[in-house]
């Protein structure tokens, strides 16, 4: 029974101390969101219905305790209303005699984390440099497009806005895989071009898959629009040159064209920046949302790994069947070993492995 009272009264008290660190730590968190509002009122707004007195009110025990009274109010009302008055008159006195402290506190002013003052510290540790205060943040995208307005009509020769790809784009080519031709983060308008080939013999068409997105694997990535290039004259495969170009303009309208170099036939797509990816799937494929799948060259090495035993089992050697199952059962392990520690970097983001590989009808010409 003594023991069961020990054990009641060791809960309690633990019970306790967590209940008083929960308080302590609230409590504390409320006191820095004081300190930023009062400290720069006390060291920089002193008197501010007189603009030449700068009087330090930081040393001020007294005054700095009118001040925080005065914080916790000031800091509340903003929720119902747009401003609020900070009045404590005879604050402190100097030679001159008496000083009143009086002052607007706007919600404008007071709310935004680009405003606060530790926000900005950090920021300025981070990048090295301190934050530019030359723009309201609440105006800078408007801002923004105001400048580019007065770029367009010629009113503003001074800035230079550049627009740029969010994402790679490319073609899907032999093996599922994506080939780039625009990088992300290119300057827009661009164009570029590259010469590609058929994947077999007598190939009279080919199927152009446009794809966006940063993955290796073209299934993994965003197929923006599809198109085929049809009258290729019959030739051993790898003959054909047949170039893709990427044009995007300065409105962001992307123009794919195939043009079989040996006829002059070619075809085309256009593709608007509303076919794209949502602004939230950008951010998930370049901040590496999917680093949790399997990563492409495992994935890659897996299908290798199985063509390789699929050959092996037309034969009838055993011992290469064996090596061959050996091998496969090698790579097919790696899955495993990449789940268990959150698969890896984001510069080898994972795919999602299958069975099923994308069939491609044509491949990177030789130079």
């Amino acid at each position: 029974m003594g023991n069961f009272a020990d054990e009641n009264e060791a809960l309690l008290n633990e019970s306790r101390t967590a209940s008083l660190d929960e308080k302590k730590e609230r409590q504390t968190v409320k006191m820095k969101k004081l300190r930023r509002l009062v400290t720069p009122w006390a060291s920089c707004l002193g008197c501010m219905n007189m603009r030449t007195d700068h009087i330090d009110l930081s040393k001020d025990k007294l005054a700095l305790q009118k001040l925080r009274k005065a914080a916790e109010k000031a800091k509340i009302e903003p929720s119902s209303t747009t401003q609020t008055e900070v009045n404590l008159p005879f604050i402190t006195a100097d030679a001159s005699g008496a000083k009143h402290f009086n002052i607007t506190l706007t919600r404008s002013k007071f709310e935004g984390m680009t405003r606060v003052p530790k926000v900005q510290e950090v920021v300025a540790e981070i990048f090295g440099k301190a934050p530019s205060k030359g723009v309201d943040p609440d105006e800078a995208v408007a801002m923004g497009a105001a400048i580019q307005g007065g770029i367009l009509r010629g009113d503003v020769k001074e800035l230079l806005l550049l627009d740029v790809t969010p994402l790679s784009l490319g073609i899907e080519t032999l093996g599922g895989i994506f080939t780039r031709l625009i990088n992300r983060n290119t300057t827009i308008p661009t164009k570029k071009s590259q010469v590609f080939s058929t994947a077999a013999d007598n190939q009279t068409q080919v199927g152009i898959k446009v794809l966006q997105g940063e993955r290796q694997i073209a299934a993994d990535n965003k197929l923006l629009g599809e198109f085929d290039l049809v009258g290729i004259p019959p030739a051993p495969r790898g003959l054909p040159q047949i170039e893709v170009t990427f044009d995007i303009d300065a409105n962001g309208i992307v123009t794919v064209s195939a043009k079989d170099k040996a006829t002059n036939k070619e075809q085309q797509i256009t593709i608007r920046s509303s076919g794209g990816l949502s602004d939230d799937e950008i951010n998930k494929m370049s901040l590496g949302e999917y680093k949790s799948k399997i990563p492409d060259e495992v994935t890659r090495e897996i299908e290798s790994a199985v063509e390789d035993l699929r050959k092996a089992m037309a034969g009838d050697n055993a011992e290469e069947i064996k090596a061959k199952l050996d091998a496969a059962n090698k790579a097919v392990s790696k899955i495993g070993e990449n789940m268990s520690r959150g698969s890896g970097s984001p510069s080898s983001e994972g795919s999602q492995g299958g069975d099923e590989v994308p069939e491609t009808e044509y491949q990177e010409a030789k130079k």
